[in-house]
């Protein structure tokens, strides 16, 4: 058939037909199968990203659950609350005092940690005390929470319940912890401390919505109620399932999608839509956290990439069919015009493929523009930037020209510390594994640092050519921030931004477990800032936290960056020293905090000056188990306190017994006072000229349960720590007025009775009213009764102790200052404070008669107090030598085991009856 008829073109015509028929199948075919493999892949990295954020709400929900668990543990462990309450039950629970404490303390607890209610109840899950907003009558979930904590004899939680007392809307959560009752007596536990919190406000930090793609994940808590799953917090319920509280799904369906976390469940909407759910049981208590997102949300990036993708492909396929129709066209010309204008017709096709790709190449340009991603294609060798789309520009900060002029800039605009990273793995890219998935930073040309989500492939040409590099870079800095504002809740304090007591324990075991694996040491450094209360009374709370931020950043500075320093609460901070070769290692770094520490702060023009007491536990050597350690430390700070502060003690063996040795003390300190076990002894102070009994000291006696007597100074030291002091100072007063009132009564003679009282008593607010009203319960007059101070305690606040000296004079009490001369500070308080008498120390009068020193000192004081119009009194005098010298010296009274020991009130009554002399050893009746 000749060229240029009819069948000619009609068989080329059906080929091309046929041709594109088949592309445009295979097109769909491989574009579906492509489509399927995307949407799969982003299901599946939504599924991970909203496992991660399940797990960063659950895990910050569990952090603040047994924070609040051990917030009661520590409550209802402490020795005020469970012994107060035991003694006021055993009282028969009457409307005094005690009470009253009790209810303050509650109320401060209440008011410090954002309770709702804070109350103590029986075994039976009725009021005992309220914290005064708590209603008399609790509601049944509450009272069960009560009897299954005194059952189990354990800190228990209740479910998330509303109560009758409260507005239906409001959710609450009340934990139940038994009150500690060390009493040997007690055969099970009286009270249960119930600590009620506001479910609404605690749990809307936890299930608020975090960022994930373009849209939000959102959170809700739920419980198993029966075979349902009921929502108890979260509005996220109403806006997906409508106004009920019921989940579309099984009890055991949740129960099995917590236990498998991989396990995502899909739930069916109000409206009809698909939710991706993962479900993340909360340790502890029966709560799950629920975490959606919208299905369609998850595949709305995939379809509208797809749209576009498609529209392109096909304009594509359009432009070749276009080509090929024109080609063929050209051809019938040719054959038409038979060759002549053969020339003609191809510079007319080439001219027209060129226009129809440069059309096509803008309309593709255009929509990779339109973006927000960084869409890119390098060389196999990244030495040629084959694209980059407009989205570099916003998100790097550079244009495109430069990119396109310098590829190298693509890498170098990576942050240092990614940079190798991020190269290798796209360098690593191959056949076997043709595509990485990785985040990095970089550093935009305004020096800010931004996170990129970064999915790159290897692409071969299937004509062979060069292979090249194709990839996608999302921005997810804000999805960054997020996580790391989660991060920064659960584990760091948010005044200092030091780790707080949960990220220390994580931190503390890490260490414990190196040590032991490589025979190594860890020191625990337990510190407190001294005297931090009176900065915050006295300048505030905002001054008072800047304060515990500077310290922060102090120690901070004294560390090693492998090591950790946290905060645990109040002015409390801990220090983590890891890999140490042996524990004196610690004394470097001790030193180094005293230093730092003592320097002045400058906070809101003011200048202020603060020390730090630290207590030192080495693992092993201290203790084998954490809490050992930390306890061990905190005992080593307390020997640091009551060593006169602003030092470091380690703890040792000694000291470990020494503290089991208080606790004991302390133990049967408090029986012995319920069962009046304490005695007063008195000791004659004798006139130096007559040999007369002008006075006594009234001591204290304690026979303990080995009948023998305690020394006061063993277990006055420990009433003094532990809050005892008051009560013994208090009786001692009473007890003295009143035998010196009876022996008046009697009709013998009588003498001035000296008390002893601790600088801790002296300086409470209504001393001096407790005075009085003992000496009007008493009927003794002031004049007998004298008060003796010591001198340490007026160094440390005189003014305060002038004031108290004044008022008791104005009634008529004498005051003398015991242990004169071992306080070494400025004695110009002799002439602001009203004193009566100056009593000699024993240690000057002990070396008197062979040490030049002590004598020299004992003459100074005698002459300085008569100087001053005062009378002087020397104890501890055991030879007549001693009373001779003092004599000469001037001095007024003498006491001590020369004349008589402190004696029995029959004895010393005898002395009374007698009007005994005493001129020696011996007592001569007068």
């Amino acid at each position: 058939m000749p060229a240029g008829t009819p069948g000619t073109q009609r068989w080329p015509s059906r080929l091309t037909i046929g041709i594109l028929t088949a592309l445009l199948a295979l097109f769909l075919i491989s574009a579906y199968q492509v489509y399927r493999h995307i949407v799969d892949r982003e299901e599946d990295r939504v599924e991970k990203s909203l496992g991660h954020n399940a797990d960063i709400q659950a895990a910050a929900l569990s952090a603040w659950i047994l924070e609040r668990l051990g917030d009661a543990h520590v409550f209802s462990s402490g020795r005020f609350l469970g012994e107060t309450m035991h003694a006021w039950l055993e009282r028969g629970a009457p409307r005094d005092a005690t009470r009253f404490q009790v209810q303050e303390q509650l109320r401060a607890i209440k008011t410090t940690y954002g309770y709702l209610s804070v109350a103590v109840l029986d075994t039976t899950g009725a009021v005992q005390i309220e914290d005064g907003d708590t209603s008399a009558s609790l509601d049944s979930i509450a009272a069960g929470t009560a009897k299954d904590a005194a059952r189990l004899n354990s800190v228990q939680i209740s479910s998330i319940h509303s109560s009758p007392d409260l507005p239906e809307s409001r959710h609450i959560v009340d934990i139940a912890a038994p009150l500690l009752d060390v009493h040997p007596t007690s055969e099970k536990t009286q009270s249960i401390l119930l600590l009620r919190i506001n479910a609404d406000m605690h749990f809307d930090a936890f299930v608020q919505p975090m960022p994930l793609l373009n849209a939000a994940a959102d959170a809700l808590v739920a419980e198993r109620q029966g075979d349902r799953a009921v929502v108890t917090a979260s509005g996220a319920a109403s806006v997906y399932f409508g106004d009920g509280d019921v989940l579309p799904i099984a009890a055991d369906e949740l129960t099995a999608s917590a236990i498998a976390p991989m396990k995502t469940v899909l739930l069916r909407t109000q409206d009809d839509r698909t939710v991706m759910a993962v479900v993340r049981r909360i340790p502890g208590v029966p709560w799950y956290l629920v975490s959606m997102f919208d299905l369609a949300a998850a595949r709305a990036n995939v379809n509208r990439l797809a749209w576009i993708v498609a529209g392109a492909s096909m304009a594509l396929l359009l432009v070749f069919a276009i080509l090929v129709r024109l080609w063929w066209k050209g051809r019938e010309s040719r054959y038409r015009l038979q060759m002549l204008q053969a020339t003609t017709e191809k510079e007319q096709l080439r001219l027209h493929s060129q226009a129809a790709l440069r059309e096509s190449q803008e309309r593709l340009n255009g929509i990779l523009a339109s973006i927000l991603d960084v869409v890119w294609s390098f060389s196999a060798c990244f030495k040629r930037l084959n694209y980059i789309n407009q989205s570099a520009e916003r998100i790097y900060g550079y244009p495109v020209a430069a990119f396109l002029e310098r590829p190298q800039l693509w890498f170098d605009a990576i942050h240092a510390d990614d940079r190798e990273r991020v190269r290798g793995l796209l360098a690593g890219l191959s056949d076997e594994q043709p595509l990485c998935d990785t985040e990095y930073r970089i550093v935009r040309s305004d020096g800010t640092v931004r996170w990129l989500h970064l999915r790159g492939r290897l692409v071969r040409e299937a004509d062979g050519g060069a292979p090249r590099v194709d990839g996608v870079a999302s921005d997810i800095t804000e999805r960054k921030a997020a996580e790391q504002q989660v991060q920064m809740l659960a584990y760091y304090d948010n005044v200092t931004k030091l780790p707080n007591r949960a990220l220390l324990q994580d931190r503390l075991a890490q260490a414990m477990h190196m040590a032991q694996r490589n025979g190594k040491k860890v020191a625990l450094f337990f510190m407190d800032l001294d005297n931090f209360k009176n900065i915050n009374d006295s300048l505030g709370h905002q001054v008072g936290d800047m304060l515990l931020k500077a310290i922060g950043e102090r120690l901070s500075q004294c560390v090693r960056s492998e090591d950790t320093v946290a905060r645990i609460g109040g002015d409390e901070f801990l220090i983590v020293l890891s890999e140490l070769d042996k524990g004196a290692q610690a004394v470097s770094v001790a030193e180094k905090i005293l230093t730092a520490t003592a320097g002045p702060f400058s906070l809101q023009n003011h200048q202020i000056h603060t020390t730090i007491s630290i207590g030192i536990g080495i693992y092993p050597d201290d203790a084998q188990e954490l809490h050992e350690l930390v306890r061990h430390a905190d005992s080593a700070l307390y020997q640091a306190k009551a060593r006169g502060r602003n030092n470091y003690q380690f703890f040792t063996q000694e000291l470990n017994y020494q503290i089991t040795r208080n606790a004991t003390i302390e133990r049967e300190l408090r029986w012995a006072i319920d069962a009046g076990n304490l005695q007063l002894w008195y000791q004659p102070q004798i006139d130096t000229r007559s040999g007369r009994m002008i006075g006594a000291e009234a001591l204290l006696r304690w026979r303990g349960h080995e009948r023998q007597f305690l020394s006061p100074v063993e277990f006055i030291p420990v009433a003094e720590e532990r809050g005892l002091i008051s009560r013994i100072g208090e009786w001692a007063l009473r007890e003295a007025c009143n035998q010196c009132r009876q022996w008046q009564e009697q009709g013998l003679r009588t003498v001035p009775l000296a008390v002893n009282v601790s600088p801790i008593q002296f300086q409470q607010k209504g001393f001096v009213e407790l005075v009085t009203g003992i000496l009007h319960e008493s009927g003794l007059d002031a004049a007998n009764l004298e008060i003796e101070i010591t001198e340490s305690a007026i160094m440390r606040r005189a003014p305060q102790v002038a004031e108290l000296a004044n008022r008791l004079r104005e009634i008529g009490v004498g005051i003398s200052i015991d242990d004169f001369g071992t306080g070494y500070s400025s004695l110009s308080y002799l002439k602001h404070i009203p004193i009566d008498k100056i009593k000699i120390d024993r240690s000057f009068i002990k070396d008197m008669l062979h040490d030049d020193d002590d004598e020299a000192i004992a003459y100074a004081i005698i002459n300085l107090a008569h100087s001053l119009k005062l009378r002087v009194i020397a104890e501890g005098v055991e030879t007549r030598e001693q009373v001779d010298r003092l004599r000469t010296f001037g001095c007024d009274e003498v006491q001590g085991y020369f004349y008589s020991s402190a004696v029995s009130a029959p004895d010393f009554e005898r002395f009374l009856q007698a009007d005994t002399v005493f001129s020696g050893m011996a007592a001569v009746r007068h």
